[in-house]
């Protein structure tokens, strides 16, 4: 999977961005929503249970299996994330599931299929793209676009990051899908590199009215 951006971003303020696979061809959708101060209150409170989590866990048996991540920012505005690779979604009855920490899921289960009745769709401000460098021959290779953005160091390995903005996610997410269709490594700097989506810097979105209390009838 080479969009591996958080599947839930939660911020302070409350607001919430989360995203719905469309399925493996189609981008997937963003939505922004505001979540209750009791919701709020909960969430914290389960937040805190990530604190002793690693920050990944390849929980898998294949390879080529979905990360999913659930990215936050504290108290103190740190970013923080959780990420497991494997297939933990709550409607599919998989093993990988019993080797993802319980908290990680308690969290996630919650949120993956997140509804809101005041959530809007959601447009990522800035997305960051990696370079893993080829190991090998390049096939059919093809050049980045330079005009996107320059891509430079990660400071490991070789790998190179490009942060994009001004850019639609789906035009990200469709250019990169078609390399991978066609089997085409990305040139840069004459070397070659295959990219996926790591994460998404939306920056703290702009405050969402908060949501009115539903007052039972008498």
């Amino acid at each position: 999977m080479f969009d591996q951006s958080p599947n839930v971003a939660i911020y302070p303020s409350g607001d919430v961005i989360y995203k719905q696979r469309m399925g493996m061809e189609k981008p997937p959708r963003f939505y922004r929503a505001r979540l209750t101060q009791a919701q709020r209150d909960d969430l914290k409170h389960r937040l805190r249970s990530l604190d002793s989590l690693k920050p990944s866990y390849f929980v898998a048996n294949g390879v080529c299996v979905p990360d999913e991540t659930i990215q936050w920012r504290d108290e103190q505005g740190t970013l923080r994330q959780v990420e497991v690779s494997g297939v933990i979604e709550p409607k599919l009855a998989a093993i990988d599931r019993t080797r993802t920490p319980p908290a990680f899921l308690a969290i996630y289960d919650q949120l993956v299929e997140f509804q809101s009745a005041n959530a809007v769709p959601y447009e990522p401000e800035r997305t960051r793209v990696i370079f893993a460098p080829v190991r090998g021959p390049m096939a059919d290779p093809i050049a980045w676009p330079q005009s996107w953005a320059t891509p430079v160091s990660s400071g490991e390995d070789e790998y190179l990051h490009a942060d994009l903005s001004g850019l639609r996610f789906d035009e990200i997410y469709n250019w990169i899908q078609t390399r991978h269709d066609r089997r085409q490594d990305v040139t840069s700097g004459g070397k070659g590199y295959y990219n996926f989506i790591q994460a998404l810097y939306p920056g703290d979105p702009s405050p969402l009215p908060t949501p009115e209390p539903v007052v039972p009838e008498e």
